[in-house]
């Protein structure tokens, strides 16, 4: 392996360390709001597809993290990569949630909820009129997509329940594309867990 490989890895492993031991104590009032929220399974026969993006100021990055769940909670595949160069936080999450359609349907999957944190890409995609904002070509793709699906649907859900799909998109800004089929990230397998038990 290269010795940029074995550092970026390195960092990568170091950062997740850090997310999971040195987690910052909230405040009462978002202990509240989090004892509220709780991850709603899909109907039997269609996945839920958490995607979210992160960007990275000082690389002038941006990280895509997708989380594909069937409705017993369990992991069907993930997927964290980075991006160069994205002027806009909503670009951002527009470019993830064309990667997270294409990661899906290269996984074979035909009925699809893809739930996003960011409203107002959810009211774009979603809009019968053409978007001409900065975001229309991208979610001019997003609704080319939608056709080759037999389902699919988006849905606007709190930040708080999207919380695996952003570890896995601050994940990214060290590895260039990560993908697992089959079973959880490391860096989320607890909450998955949590989530099965409390659904």
């Amino acid at each position: 392996m290269h010795p940029r490989s074995i550092a970026e890895k390195v960092l990568a492993y170091i950062r997740m360390i850090n997310l999971h031991l040195y987690k910052p104590t909230p405040s009462h009032g978002r202990e509240t709001t989090a004892s509220i929220l709780k991850w709603s399974p899909p109907p039997a026969g269609t996945v839920m597809v958490n995607v979210d993006a992160a960007m990275f100021n000082q690389s002038r990055r941006m990280g895509v993290g997708v989380v594909i769940r069937d409705h017993t909670g369990k992991c069907l595949a993930a997927c964290s990569e980075h991006h160069e160069e994205v002027a806009t936080p909503e670009i951002a999450e527009a470019v993830a949630m064309r990667r997270a359609l294409i990661f899906v349907a290269e996984e074979g999957l035909a009925n699809v909820i893809v739930s996003s944190d960011c409203l107002s890409l959810v009211n774009r995609v979603s809009a019968l009129v053409d978007d001409r904002s900065l975001c229309g070509p991208i979610t001019h793709d997003i609704r080319q997509m939608v056709r080759s699906f037999n389902s699919c649907t988006f849905q606007h859900v709190k930040r708080g329940l999207n919380v695996l799909a952003h570890k896995l998109a601050k994940f990214s800004e060290f590895s260039v594309c990560s993908v697992w089929r089959g079973y959880s990230p490391d860096c989320i397998r607890e909450d998955i867990c949590n989530d099965i038990l409390i659904m």
